[in-house]
């Protein structure tokens, strides 16, 4: 085993730390609810290897202490805006993690990529919840303001085929007008590592993050029509899959407002909340 997290020695029995948001709700985190997320980080050799480079770093405890608080914040935050994460939700959420997580091993060079991210996120799995509500949360919450009118930059949402030569962009862009499926397509024949497993993917976000002659072709294509474009890289075929609409200002808001009005007390032989790092300041 890689080692073990150096835990906190506190002297009483009482919640590690609690949170009094601004409605005059109150909701505790136990000192259990820390150690079974930590007891899975640090049984998982693997995931110590990737994520800390084999040693688990002392402060491994307080670090997961200040992600649950944050998820407490943003767990209000829904609330206030009358929404709530759903158990398909977090479902989602385990499965981004795991396809990320896919993604890092096979760049490794792990025989069976997709098999190890899945022993990993069940040893791991009180970890990987937090995180999938961390992740779904901010989406939920992005999609409850925007039902309340909140406005937001649209994004397109891209994957792209990446070929060295124009002869074989040609030939399968020409299999797509012929129906060929784009992600098969991407796991055959691009020469992106990250396209290979995700169909080409890129996410959705700004157009501004590509380069010129990328973000051109994107800013003028149509959803679901593929079109070719050339830049250093080499020969794209490019598709916009969608186009959403960016709150993350919104969302930001949101949460910020719910953490500078929240009062945390954490343990003090634990440490203190720096609320505008959201971290744990360890006790001297």
């Amino acid at each position: 085993m890689a080692g073990a997290a150096c835990g906190v020695s506190r002297g009483g029995d009482g919640p590690l730390a609690s949170i009094t948001f601004a409605d005059g709700s109150t909701v505790e985190i136990q000192q259990s609810e820390v150690d079974v997320i930590s007891a899975g980080i640090t049984s998982s050799d693997r995931f110590v290897q990737l994520a800390y480079g084999g040693a688990i770093p002392e402060s491994l405890d307080n670090t997961i202490l200040g992600q649950v608080i944050g998820s407490r914040m943003i767990n209000q935050a829904l609330a206030n805006a009358g929404s709530s994460v759903s158990t398909s939700d977090l479902a989602d959420g385990r499965a981004q993690l795991v396809a990320e997580l896919t993604t890092v091993l096979q760049e490794q060079g792990e025989a069976e990529p997709a098999a190890a991210a899945e022993e990993v996120a069940i040893e791991i799995r009180g970890y990987v919840d937090l995180l999938s509500l961390n992740i779904k949360g901010s989406e939920v919450l992005s999609d409850a303001l925007a039902e309340q009118g909140a406005e937001g930059d649209e994004i397109p949402c891209v994957r792209h085929i990446l070929v060295d030569t124009e002869e074989v962009s040609d030939d399968i862009f020409a299999q797509l007008e012929d129906g060929g499926d784009f992600a098969a397509l991407a796991a055959e024949f691009t020469t992106d590592p990250s396209g290979v497993s995700s169909g080409g993917d890129l996410g959705c976000s700004p157009a501004d993050r590509y380069v010129p002659e990328f973000m051109d072709a994107v800013n003028g294509a149509e959803i679901g029509v593929p079109v070719q474009v050339q830049t250093d890289f080499g020969y794209h075929i490019l598709e916009v899959t969608a186009i959403e609409v960016d709150n993350s200002a919104a969302v930001g808001d949101a949460i910020s407002a719910v953490f500078d009005s929240a009062m945390v007390e954490v343990d003090p032989l634990v440490g203190t909340w720096d609320a505008a790092s959201g971290t744990i300041i360890p006790a001297n």
